[in-house]
């Protein structure tokens, strides 16, 4: 090879694979290989091969758990990069009844034990965005309203957002206001609005410089 060439940089696998959420109370349902403590846990879920997303997560439930899920709502389909892989990931969150086996132990994981536990890299991302989003995912209706001020709040986040729209799909704008209506905490909401920030590399200054100039310009033309 020519010194003065630049290599060709290697190109990523990339695998398709479909996963389930499945809710107990305030923990997620984990798999881990039984007798091996130090396994990771992973997500019940399989590679997508020729079937669509649905009915690759229904033979899956059915050979390992013997039932089809009952499906509550899908997740945007999210990129996970590795290594040497990439993963698009295909979430669902699901009502179903997993039964541990002789080699599979099911083990439930609470939000605050994420950053503790050895867990598969392509599932740590979604988990988190699992415990942030639960409200809307379980569909759980909001029943007390918010603070006039933390309306307020929520209501100027909607707004970056919006202003990001380029950058920041419709599909996760929208699952923010969803949980903005769901029974969410301000705690959630924010760290949803932090976490596609830093997902999609959007700078809130931005928006609150924007807000400034058209502000001036507004007085200028009065």
């Amino acid at each position: 090879m020519n010194p003065n060439e630049k290599a060709k940089p290697r190109r990523r696998k990339v695998t398709r694979y479909v996963m389930g959420l499945v809710y107990r109370d305030d923990a997620l349902l984990f798999l881990r290989q039984k007798g091996n403590p130090s396994a990771p846990l992973s997500l019940p879920g399989v590679i997508k091969k020729g079937l669509g997303n649905k009915k690759c997560l229904n033979r899956y439930f059915l050979a390992e758990f013997g039932a089809k899920p009952a499906y509550l709502s899908s997740l945007p389909e999210i990129v996970v990069y590795l290594e040497e892989e990439s993963f698009l990931l295909s979430p669902f969150v699901l009502e179903a009844e997993l039964i541990e086996k002789e080699n599979m132990e099911v083990v439930p994981v609470h939000e605050e034990d994420l950053a503790r536990l050895n867990l598969d890299p392509k599932c740590a991302a979604i988990a988190k965005r699992a415990f942030i989003f639960a409200p809307w995912y379980r569909r759980q209706e909001r029943t007390i309203p918010l603070l006039d001020r933390d309306q307020e709040k929520v209501y100027w986040q909607q707004q970056c957002l919006a202003f990001f729209h380029r950058r920041i799909p419709s599909a996760e704008r929208e699952e923010f206001d969803g949980l903005v209506h769901s029974a969410a905490s301000m705690r959630r909401i924010n760290e949803a609005f932090a976490m596609l920030c830093n997902r999609y590399g959007c700078d809130p200054n931005l928006f609150i410089r924007y807000l400034k100039y058209r502000e001036e310009k507004r007085k200028a033309y009065r």
